[in-house]
This record gives structure tokens, sequence and C-alpha cells, in this order.
């Protein structure tokens, strides 16, 4: 048997825990081929393998591009958060697709685009 994948969630510990007793040889693979979207972003970040799992440090993302309101977020950001950037913009595309939201959609010059989130208290679109 494979490491265990270590979990704080409890929904994702329950779905982790069924999946095992219903196999018992089941191993990281075919756990993760039964897990979410939303629940492998939550185990790689609980399990702080952003690092190991994405390296942006070659190509340096630069969020000043994308968005007016980015010109005041500090470009030189952390391996880390950058992939956190992505992977919340990734859940965030995931589900607006799944629900067949407007991706551009806007209500007014000074509204947020819809893949956006908060990182440090800063908007990062």
């Amino acid at each position: 048997m494979g490491p265990k994948i270590r979990h704080k969630d409890k929904a994702t510990k329950e779905y982790v825990d069924y999946i095992q007793i219903a196999d018992p040889r089941a191993y990281n693979s075919h756990l993760l081929s039964n897990l979410t979207l939303g629940s492998l972003i939550v185990v790689i970040k609980q399990n702080h393998l952003q690092n190991l799992i994405f390296d942006f440090r070659k190509h340096r993302l630069n969020f000043r591009d994308f968005c007016h309101l980015n010109k005041k977020v500090d470009s030189k950001l952390p391996n880390y958060h950058e992939v956190n950037i992505v992977l919340d913009l990734f859940s965030s595309l995931r589900n607006a697709c799944f629900h067949w939201e407007n991706l551009a959609k806007q209500g007014s010059k000074k509204a947020l685009p819809i893949l956006d989130f908060l990182l440090a208290r800063q908007v990062v679109a």
C-alpha cells in the first residue's frame, strides 16, 4: 500500500476513508482519480505541495498584463502564491464553465471580472 494522503478537510477525509474501506488496496493514484477538482486543490494546499507540483520560477507570471486593477499588485510574488492564484483561477473557471456562466460579464467599468480573487487583501483578476 502506498503512503496515505494527509487531509484536514472533513468531507475529503470521509470520502478517502470510504474509498479505502471499499477497496483496502486503494493507492494514491486510485484515490486521486476518484476525487473532484475542488478536493484535489484542497489536498494540494493543505499538504503544501504547491512548489512540488508547479514551478513558475522559470516562467514568471505577470498579473499586471491581465487586468487594469493589477497595476498596484506587486509582481514579484513567491512561487507558492502564484500557484495558489493559478489553482484558484482554475477552480473558478471550472465552476463558471460547469454552471454555464458568461466569463466576460461585468456590471460596470469598475466591476471585477468573474475570474478574480483576493490575495493579501488585494484583488488579483
